[in-house]
């Protein structure tokens, strides 16, 4: 009669610590799903967690076979049932000391996420400065000679408009248009000119540094 008792308040006991049990699982499992991929440690808890779990989960089907068969003596039960009891404490102290965790981590995402947002609205964005290779009109023949012919005449059709575009220069020197954009590009690189971005397409402009070079390269031209 005694060890019926036994057996009884064992099974109500694993009934209780089972239900228990799955209810912080739950619990585990959804905060797993809400903070995946920022929380790997949490991740490693919950793998622990399963395996002391499934350790549980065999106790309790051996004993209720053992129970079925009556094979479990009083003692044996008992001993199991302290056993079962341990195991259950322990896995609850796992659990809380799992959620405090994931309450900490959530804590540290929300702060995270309020320090990136305060971040991203003091945060603009600012060009780069284009660094300008300033040519330095010692002689003309100094700094005209690491031009093309090509360029030179650029050059010289940008001093007779005071400014031009890519279309006006590519008519006037019969390129192709990407042709014609590099060797502004390379002109403007290197500092011999400069640009407008107020129009479309951008309007080129001579250096004020080169002018005077310029002006006695067409001067040497017409005599």
């Amino acid at each position: 009669m005694i060890a019926l008792e036994v057996n009884i308040t064992t099974l109500i006991l694993l009934i209780i610590t089972s239900t228990a049990s799955i209810i912080y699982y739950l619990k585990i499992k959804r905060a797993q799903e809400e903070y995946e991929g920022a929380k790997n440690i949490v991740d490693s808890i919950v793998s622990v967690f399963n395996r002391q779990l499934s350790k549980i989960e065999k106790s309790f089907n051996s004993l209720e076979r053992k129970l079925v068969k009556a094979d479990l003596s009083s003692e044996e039960a008992y001993k199991l049932s302290k056993e079962t009891k341990e195991s259950v404490e322990r896995t609850v102290d796992e659990i809380k000391n799992i959620s405090r965790k994931v309450d900490e981590n959530e804590k540290a995402i929300t702060t995270l996420k309020n320090e990136l947002q305060t971040l991203s609205k003091k945060t603009a964005y600012t060009p780069p400065l284009r660094k300008i290779e300033t040519p330095i009109p010692i002689q003309s023949s100094v700094v005209l000679d690491q031009l093309t012919d090509t360029e030179i005449e650029v050059l010289e059709i940008i001093d007779d408009k005071g400014e031009a575009s890519v279309p006006e220069i590519r008519r006037r020197i019969n390129k192709t248009r990407e042709h014609t954009a590099r060797l502004l590009k390379k002109l403007y690189d290197k500092g011999f000119i400069d640009r407008s971005t107020n129009t479309m397409p951008y309007k080129y402009h001579i250096r004020k540094e080169i002018k005077e070079t310029i002006q006695i390269l067409k001067n040497k031209t017409s005599l």
